[in-house]
């Protein structure tokens, strides 16, 4: 399995968490040029930030050879030494005292989840969650994981992942935020060396998507709302049987950044998006075709949805009535009080219900069972129309509850 080290000073560069994501794509894919897709799945690039405490040339900053340079980069060389020497100099003052300062708190809450997928989840900083965390915070789903409350609940649930996946990292495929909500959508990649939730360890490579929102107050988050594709993953790990139309593997992400507006793409207000994305989810969950037909840009639309499959409008709706069929009573509630949109990217979390007392699901046969579970659609919005469409769903409980999983 290669693994490739990029080491760098602290704070000088690699700034922000775009260039390490472009870096990270560069060096892989420079790598895999070399040696073939193949090895794709097993390359690991490593950024390592080393805090900058001394140099090993005559102990200054940087090497005093202007010449090396040229006149045209002598302002930058001169910047580049002032920088290094701040930093030495500040490194040096601060030798030997209990602890170094702690950097103030950003309340941005972009920066905070950011911050929180990147430096706990694909980082291991566990710590973290101590200064992230609200003490009181309310996890309200996470895909059919127990988890607890609190900062102590997040770093158990994050310990699992890593121990089962050690060299595991969460990719940020998208991110939105509007006033304290913040929406992401992103993918674990890992290999399985460890067990996971009694699954012994396989080897298996998986890239597990889900859809988060989070409450971000003063700084810390509050309340969490997350689904992720935990049966499509189980099905990978070989520790499940294949149930329904996809797996993970089928799942679409931007693994490597984030989905950017096409070009003259023209955005409606927050209102407006939250509008069309609502109607367009009531309206196919209540077996109006037309209506949500109306919601799309049906020669554009491309829906990414890991476990269901399919690609098109059509493939939605006939994954809805499937449901319908099998639940008449079928209800979706959108929580209209945690919707966010920003740009054109609009993000709704629902609560879905329905009695199966109609036509036999995925091998079940009708059992007047209630059933409720939770859903995210993400959707990108242009001149009024979904033209893209991003799904997470807490699967694993609906099938629990409808007794597919024996």
């Amino acid at each position: 399995m290669p693994i490739i080290t990029v080491q760098v000073i602290k704070g000088v560069v690699l700034t922000s968490p775009e260039q390490k994501r472009e870096l990270l794509q560069k060096m892989t894919d420079a790598f895999i040029s070399v040696v073939g897709e193949v090895a794709r799945p097993y390359t690991y690039v490593v950024i390592q930030e080393t805090e900058p405490m001394e140099w090993s040339i005559g102990g200054r900053p940087l090497p005093d050879l202007p010449f090396l340079y040229g006149p045209e980069y002598a302002a930058m060389h001169t910047k580049a030494n002032q920088i290094m020497r701040s930093f030495v100099e500040g490194s040096s003052a601060s030798a030997g005292t209990a602890a170094k300062a702690t950097p103030a708190r950003t309340h941005d809450p972009k920066v905070v989840i950011r911050r929180w997928n990147e430096e706990a989840w694909s980082s291991g900083k566990y710590d973290l969650a101590h200064e992230i965390i609200a003490p009181v915070m309310t996890v309200h789903g996470a895909g059919g994981q127990p988890i607890g409350m609190g900062p102590q609940g997040l770093i158990d649930l994050i310990k699992a992942w890593r121990t089962a996946f050690p060299y595991g990292y969460m990719s940020i495929d998208d991110i939105i935020v509007e006033g304290e909500l913040v929406a992401i959508r992103n993918t674990w990649h890992g290999a399985q060396s460890d067990t996971f939730y009694g699954v012994p360890p396989s080897g298996k490579f998986v890239g597990v998507t889900s859809i988060g929102i989070d409450r971000v107050v003063n700084g810390q988050v509050t309340e969490g709302w997350g689904e992720l594709d935990m049966l499509g993953m189980m099905q990978t790990l070989g520790a499940m049987p294949k149930i329904g139309h996809g797996n993970v593997a089928q799942g679409k992400s931007s693994l490597w950044g984030e989905t950017q507006s096409k070009p003259g793409a023209a955005s409606g207000s927050a209102a407006d998006n939250k509008a069309v994305l609502k109607r367009f989810i009531e309206a196919a969950a209540r077996g109006d075709g037309a209506g949500a037909v109306k919601c799309v840009d049906v020669k554009n639309f491309a829906d990414h949805n890991p476990v269901w499959g399919g690609t098109t409008l059509e493939d939605v709706l006939a994954v809805y009535n499937a449901f319908r069929a099998a639940m008449p009573d079928l209800h979706i509630e959108v929580e209209s009080d945690i919707m966010i949109s920003e740009g054109d990217q609009v993000v709704a979390h629902s609560i879905v219900t329905g009695t199966h007392t109609g036509a036999p699901i995925f091998g079940v046969m009708p059992s007047g069972k209630a059933l409720k579970w939770t859903h995210s659609d993400w959707a990108r919005v242009v001149d009024g129309k979904i033209v893209e469409r991003w799904v997470s769903a807490d699967v694993m409980t609906f099938f629990q509850q409808l007794g597919a999983l024996g």
